[in-house]
């Protein structure tokens, strides 16, 4: 039996690479690194998760959201974390994020499916380590009540109805009011948050030996 000569019949620049499996120009195995802007693509929601599965990493999110990076909160959410995750307390994330005043977070939770007009009352510690109860509002008056104005904007932006109270009926202005943010304060009646406004000033008036900022918070509310 005869064998074909291999020089005669392909140039010999192209026998190397028919003689390696990967195809002509590898330099070696093939590289099946996922690079993380196109982690999405096979990664996170694709994956059939158990509810077990989904808890934990649900309860590692809102760590995260409370102290950790964006990129550790983007990583668990496309691992299968669910955006209307709670901490051990009850508390949405996104509640979290909004006191926090995180945009880059807060948007990843906003854009996973997080309701910016979600409502949550009032809870008091149960477990003797501090009070890490819940306080009546929405992720608005959460933001509003920490003096995060650029959170603020971006919950507008994303549809969280100025006006409106929690289930006990703490409204945006009352918890900035409340909190001496006279900064939220402003935000809110440019923006035209009216609700709660005589409450506000009552709790505003209601603080003792108040500082320049309850002042001109009592001087905006009394207008």
């Amino acid at each position: 039996m005869k064998f074909m000569n291999l020089k005669k019949l392909v140039p010999a620049a192209l026998i190397p690479c028919l003689m390696w499996t990967a195809g002509c120009g590898n330099s070696g195995p093939e590289d099946n690194t996922v690079a993380p802007s196109t982690r999405r693509e096979v990664r996170g929601r694709e994956h059939k998760l158990d509810a077990g599965k989904v808890a934990e990493l649900n309860a590692q999110l809102a760590v995260k959201v409370a102290s950790g990076t964006k990129d550790e909160v983007d990583t668990l959410l496309y691992d299968g974390a669910t955006a209307d995750a709670m901490n051990r307390h009850g508390l949405p994330v996104i509640f979290i994020a909004a006191q926090r005043g995180d945009v880059e977070i807060l948007e990843l939770l906003i854009k996973a499916g997080a309701d910016v007009n979600a409502k949550i009352g009032t809870s008091h510690n149960t477990d003797g380590v501090g009070y890490t109860g819940t306080a009546d509002g929405t992720p608005l008056a959460y933001a509003a009540g920490a003096g995060k104005v650029d959170a603020m904007d971006v919950l507008r932006k994303a549809g969280a109805d100025l006006n409106a109270a929690g289930p006990e009926g703490t409204t945006p202005l009352m918890r900035a009011a409340e909190g001496g943010q006279l900064d939220s304060v402003q935000w809110l009646i440019i923006n035209g948050s009216t609700a709660g406004r005589e409450k506000a000033l009552t709790k505003a008036q209601m603080v003792i030996n108040p500082q320049d900022n309850y002042l001109q918070i009592i001087r905006l509310l009394s207008r």
